[in-house]
Formats: structure tokens, sequence, C-alpha cells
């Protein structure tokens, strides 16, 4: 499964510009991620990310139950 996601950040006072940006200063990700379901309840997550504002790539991994 293909994911993207976009969204605006601000920084705690006082205002950062290389933090804040200028303009709608949108930070994006994309990337991919599987699921692996067992049973009803029980789910394994995993997730490997981009983002040109991040070190090169993000990897996430949880397990849990669905929501």
């Amino acid at each position: 499964m293909g994911f993207f996601d976009a969204w605006r950040l601000w920084s705690d006072l006082p205002p950062s510009a290389a933090i804040d940006g200028t303009g709608l200063a949108l930070k994006w990700g994309s990337g991919l991620g599987v699921r692996l379901q067992q049973g009803q309840a029980f789910l394994v997550r995993a997730d490997l990310a981009f983002s040109p504002d991040a070190r090169p790539l993000g990897a996430y991994a949880t397990a849990g139950q669905l929501f």
C-alpha cells in the first residue's frame, strides 16, 4: 500500500523561519507500507517513508489491534 501525507508545522515561540517556512510552507512525505492481520483483532504494521525534510528514510513498525 502506498501513502502520501502533507501538513503544516509551526515552531514554538519565537518563530523560526527555518522551521516554519514561508507562505503555505507545507511539509510532505510519501512511502510504502504493509499490514499483516492475524484473526479479527491483531495487526502488524510496517512503513518505509521518505520526506525531503528528514534524513533519508524513516522506518516504522508496530504491533497492535485494529481500530
